[in-house]
């Protein structure tokens, strides 16, 4: 199966247009009271935001945290086609461990993701992570992918100077890379939250708007004996800068040869 070997598989068309149409009039919704009557309905998502934008962060960040709670994002999981898929990856028993909506403006690279794995929701390593375009068009970037890479399991991440989980290039390096940008509105990328990816930057004239849904397999997981949480993310992130790393290489490189008495 395309998802157990390469650790993705984008599905074109997996859900219904009016589903995307209806999620991006619920936005404009939350938005419309701080915008000009010209605002109306779901094509005008952006020029909501922009206006939204305008009149200060708090309320920028409101309103995407807002949208990121709407109850019609888990719902893209009950269409039948996403059903489907999720039974033929073999998930008898999916449960919801997040779901937000991500924003990526055109031109802006401080939010662009490094390569890094999903480790911040925590999941078990029977789960899979689904990214629906709510918005396409030319030159709106993607996602970066290391196909394959999904298959080493959670790995220890360092932090960027934004204070993002990021892997080292070893990570991944001698596996295939591609470059997911030729999407549209109605499709879905399924991929492993172990596949290491990153942001491709949007180099076009309108926003990229996401879903971002993650579900766990829980039936009969081991590790629900101690937490729901199997792997604690703190486990897997290194918080020393580069100088701290660099020196702890070199005292290992350097330190005698321990020999047994």
């Amino acid at each position: 199966m395309t998802f157990e070997r390469n650790g993705y598989e984008l599905c074109k068309g997996l859900i219904p247009r009016e589903a995307v149409r209806r999620i991006r009039a619920e936005m404009v919704d939350i938005m419309r009271p701080y915008c000009g009557g010209a605002v109306r309905g779901p094509d005008d998502l952006d020029e909501a935001f922009a206006q939204v934008t305008r009149r200060g962060g708090a309320l920028r960040g409101n309103v995407l945290k807002l949208c990121s709670r709407l109850a019609s994002l888990p719902l893209l999981l009950a269409e039948p086609g996403v059903r489907r898929k999720i039974a033929e990856i073999g998930m008898r028993t999916p449960a919801i461990q997040a779901y937000s909506i991500l924003c990526m403006e055109p031109h802006v690279e401080k939010f662009l993701f490094e390569p890094h794995q999903d480790l911040k929701q925590r999941m078990s390593l029977k789960t899979i992570a689904f990214w629906v375009p709510l918005s396409d068009g030319p030159d709106v970037g993607g996602l970066g992918l290391a196909v394959g890479s999904h298959v080493q399991g959670p790995l220890r991440h360092g932090l960027s100077a934004r204070g993002q989980l990021v892997l080292p290039q070893d990570s991944y390096a001698g596996l295939p890379q591609i470059e997911l940008t030729d999407y549209e509105e109605g499709d879905c990328l399924l991929f492993s939250p172990y596949l290491i990816h990153w942001s491709i930057p949007n180099s076009g004239e309108c926003l990229r708007w996401t879903v971002s849904l993650k579900i766990d397999e829980v039936s009969a997981p081991a590790h629900l004996a101690e937490s729901i949480h199997p792997f604690v993310v703190e486990d897997y992130v290194d918080t020393r800068s580069n100088e701290e790393r660099i020196a702890e290489a070199a005292r290992i490189a350097v330190a005698p040869e321990m020999k047994p008495a």
